[in-house]
C-alpha cells in the first residue's frame, strides 16, 4: 500500500586533538549496527537514490506479516558490497522506530532461492525515520552472474520513489509467496561498496 508523503603550537595541538576526536567518532559510528552514512565516504552505490517527494510503502492490506524484497546488481563487476542502506518513512500508520528484521543475500543467478548465501541477518531498531546504513558481516563480492537481495520486514514503512521497477521490487507474505510491488516506483534501497573496475 502506498500513500503520498511531503522527510602556532597551541592551535596545532588543538587541531590535532580535534582530528583525533573526529577519528574516534568515525570509528565508533562504523562499529554500530545502524547509522546514517557519513557524507564524503568514498563508496560506490547501486540501487535507488532518494527523491524529493517519496511515497510510503507499508505491508499489503490484510497481511499479518510481510517482507519487502529488492534485487540489486551493479552495472560493472566485480563490485564489493560493504553496506546496505534504506529509507524509513514517517506517515499515518507508520512507526519508523519499530523493530524489524533485515536479511541480505547473494544468489548465483537471477532467482532468489534456498541456495542463496546470507551475508546479513539482523534485527534492527531505528530511532526514527531517515537513512539506515547496515554494515554487512563480511564484504560480498559480486560478479556478472550474481544478484544481491535485500529482505526488509515491513514493520516500519519504507520510502518509494517514482520510476520503473527495473530491479523487481516486491513483497513476500507470511505464506512465502512473492508478489510484485503493485505501484509505479522503486523502494529506496541501495548497496554501497567498492567498484573494482575504477
Amino acid at each position: 500500500m502506498a500513500h503520498d508523503l511531503q522527510s602556532a603550537t597551541a592551535p596545532m595541538r588543538s587541531d590535532r586533538l580535534r582530528g583525533l576526536g573526529l577519528l574516534a567518532s568515525t570509528l565508533a559510528l562504523a562499529a554500530c549496527d545502524t547509522r546514517v552514512h557519513a557524507a564524503g565516504d568514498a563508496l560506490a552505490t547501486i540501487g535507488r537514490a532518494r527523491c524529493e517527494s517519496p511515497s510510503i510503502v507499508s505491508a499489503p492490506e490484510g497481511a499479518t506479516s510481510s517482507t519487502a524484497v529488492v534485487a540489486l546488481y551493479p552495472v560493472r563487476v566485480p563490485f564489493e558490497v560493504t553496506h546496505l542502506e534504506y529509507e524509513l518513512a514517517d506517515g499515518e500508520g507508520c512507526d519508523a522506530s519499530r523493530a524489524h528484521r533485515v536479511r541480505v543475500l547473494v544468489s548465483e543467478g537471477e532467482a532468489l532461492d534456498a541456495s542463496a548465501l546470507v551475508v546479513l541477518d539482523r534485527e534492527v531498531r531505528a530511532e526514527g525515520s531517515g537513512t539506515l546504513s547496515l554494515a554487512l558481516d563480511a564484504p560480498a563480492m559480486l560478479d556478472g552472474e550474481q544478484r544481491l537481495w535485500a529482505e526488509i520486514e515491513l514493520g516500519p514503512c519504507l520510502a518509494l520513489c517514482p520510476g520503473r521497477d527495473t530491479h523487481r521490487d516486491g513483497f513476500r507474505t507470511e505464506a512465502a509467496r512473492f508478489e510484485p510491488l503493485d505501484v509505479d516506483g522503486r523502494l529506496v534501497v541501495r548497496a554501497l561498496g567498492i567498484d573494482h573496475t575504477r
